[in-house]
């Protein structure tokens, strides 16, 4: 668990201060509700009064303990999670109660001498309109995407830490698609999903993610892996159930994307050192016809640029997205950031 502290600055950036602190503190809806993974009430005295005195008192001995618990990231991944439970909350709180002071003074000045660690997440971007024709061919070298915002803060906002590997990316639009093109560094390259709408999250890939409306449940997901192996679906809710019934669902429309991949090493090979890969693609606003179609200049909606990256140099696979993602999932559309479709010369 974590301490955050965050606030809004100028130019619409959230900050977020703080380190893990061990996984042993947490600020919890307001309350100064410190969650000690690690602590062990048992004989000896706590906080001025007797152990024994106070089993007596609750009517018995209560034991603090955690369990480990398997959580899904919303693509297939296994993560770790500990749970804190207690026999009873109010009689947990009063075991802790005495030594919350100090435990928060210790956290809030761990947070302020990792200052050096922060990071700073924009959580608004700006889409603009292209200004000339842009091909596909991977290189992004048209006047137009000269004129694009640059999104680079990719990080795992969830474990307050940048990505391993640098990724860039941008955004174009015009009356018929929305264009992107991603840059990302890669020393083991690795994909071997060559179907359309397989399951390429277990390959390396840069995914995007658009929620057109503040209300409706409705979100678009599109991946593209190294093989240039696409997936592309509606999901009209979270709950609706997953990625593998909007998949078997496709067939009520199919998707236009197109993509361009540039690698710049040798696929599947951990023995040889890679640099990186780049995608280049455009999605029509006609495969955004479940939702009213594509924006207008002044439009506003949530999304997500994500990107997961296997290699031989991680402990595990590497997680990141622009957005401030709270849990590693990519589908807390919650937390996605805003992006604005303006004109030209903007």
């Amino acid at each position: 668990m974590r301490l955050l502290r965050r606030q809004r600055g100028c130019g619409g950036r959230r900050v977020l201060a703080g380190h893990l602190f061990a996984r042993r503190c947490v600020l919890v809806s307001g309350e100064a509700e410190v969650l000690l993974r690690d602590l062990v009430i048992s004989g000896g005295k706590c906080g001025g009064e007797d152990q024994q005195s106070r089993d007596s008192q609750r009517g018995g001995t209560e034991r603090i303990h955690s369990r480990q618990k398997l959580e899904n990231d919303g693509h297939g991944s296994k993560l770790q999670k500990t749970e804190v439970t207690t026999a009873s909350r109010a009689s947990y709180r009063a075991a802790v109660k005495p030594i919350v002071s100090a435990a928060l003074l210790w956290c809030l000045a761990a947070a302020s001498a990792s200052a050096a660690a922060t990071l700073d997440i924009p959580v608004s971007h700006e889409c603009r309109r292209a200004t000339g024709p842009i091909k596909l061919d991977g290189k992004a070298d048209e006047p137009a995407w000269q004129q694009a915002a640059v999104i680079e803060s990719f990080v795992a906002f969830w474990a307050d830490r940048k990505g391993r590997t640098m990724t860039k990316a941008r955004l174009l639009w015009d009356d018929e698609f929305i264009y992107f093109h991603a840059e990302m560094e890669d020393a083991d390259l690795y994909a071997d999903v060559r179907e359309t709408n397989g399951s390429i999250w277990e390959n390396d890939v840069f995914e995007l993610f658009f929620k057109p409306g503040e209300q409706a449940n409705g979100y678009y997901e599109f991946q593209v892996n190294p093989l240039n192996a696409r997936l592309h679906t509606f999901l009209p809710s979270r709950g609706a159930g997953g990625l593998r019934r909007a998949r078997s669902s496709a067939a009520d429309g199919k998707f236009a994307m197109q993509t361009t991949v540039v690698r710049r090493g040798t696929l599947n090979d951990w023995r040889d050192n890679d640099t990186g890969w780049s995608v280049e693609g455009r999605i029509p606003w006609k495969d955004f016809h479940r939702t009213g179609g594509g924006p207008k200049a002044g439009d506003t909606w949530g999304f997500a640029l994500c990107r997961y990256d296997y290699s031989k140099n991680h402990e595990s696979p590497d997680l990141t997205s622009c957005a401030p993602l709270k849990a590693p999932s990519f589908h807390r559309y919650e937390d996605y950031c805003r992006l604005k479709f303006v004109s030209a010369g903007r």
